[in-house]
């Protein structure tokens, strides 16, 4: 991933394949990750504070201790993602859209 224009962010990550990536500790406050493809992904300690994953496909992503606070996942897909420890789960939004949230693994 690298910065687009002059700003040093990365501003648009918006359906990038990621799978399996390593985002260990990554800091995702706010970010567009909708129809982000993060299976298989580990992303644990990172933060998802405000992010918008809609439809991001999470199935299998290892979300351990990250930080949902805020966090909408409007229609994605849960399957098998592990969310043991993470923070915020109360306030994330959307996640009565989200698809096979029953196979959440918490």
């Amino acid at each position: 991933l690298a910065p687009f224009n002059n700003t040093g962010f990365i501003e648009h990550i918006w359906r990038t394949d990621l799978t399996a990536a390593r985002l260990d500790g990554a800091m995702l406050t706010r970010a567009d990750l909708g129809y982000v493809l993060f299976a298989f992904a580990s992303l644990k300690g990172a933060n998802l504070a405000g992010a918008r994953l809609f439809r991001a496909d999470l199935s299998g992503a290892d979300l351990s201790g990250a930080d949902l606070t805020g966090a909408d996942v409007t229609e994605a897909d849960l399957d098998g993602t592990r969310l043991t420890g993470a923070t915020g789960l109360e306030t994330v939004k959307g996640w009565d859209a989200a698809r096979n949230t029953e196979r959440v693994v918490r």
